[in-house]
């Protein structure tokens, strides 16, 4: 394969690149390796590119994340060493979500006598409390 072809290759799969929120930490792995490849092609990306990339590779759900990881760091401090941790929390408070979301569903019927309008509706603790940290 052609030199320049292969830098194409390489930089369309990491342009069109998007991580799935069960694997993300493999994910960053994989685009940790494109842009070694690219680099070994002699085509380097900054590191603000890179975390640019990862960035925008994030699950559309993440926007919030992304936006703040944005707003929060210059073109200076973005690097994907900065912003690994992050992502490593965000995703731990997903899947803590998603565990405590699936351990069971619990449906409430509620018969009209019983019913006051004037009270607060139940929220369960993990809505309320769990995952403070989490921005999504």
């Amino acid at each position: 394969m052609p030199r320049i072809l292969a830098i194409f290759n390489n930089f369309r799969a990491c342009s069109h690149f998007r991580m799935n929120p069960n694997s993300l930490m493999k994910d960053l792995g994989k685009l940790n390796t494109m842009f070694n490849h690219l680099a070994a092609y002699g085509e380097p990306v900054s590191s603000a590119f890179q975390a640019i990339m990862v960035i925008a590779a994030f699950p559309a759900s993440w926007d919030i994340l992304a936006s703040t990881i944005l707003a929060t760091h210059t073109k200076a401090t973005l690097m994907v060493e900065k912003i690994t941790p992050i992502i490593e929390e965000e995703h731990k408070c997903h899947q803590l979500m998603m565990k405590s979301s699936s351990g069971g569903h619990h449906v409430n019927y509620m018969n009209k006598s019983s019913f006051n309008r004037n009270k607060k509706p139940y929220t369960p603790k993990w809505q309320s409390n769990q995952c403070k940290g989490c921005l999504s």
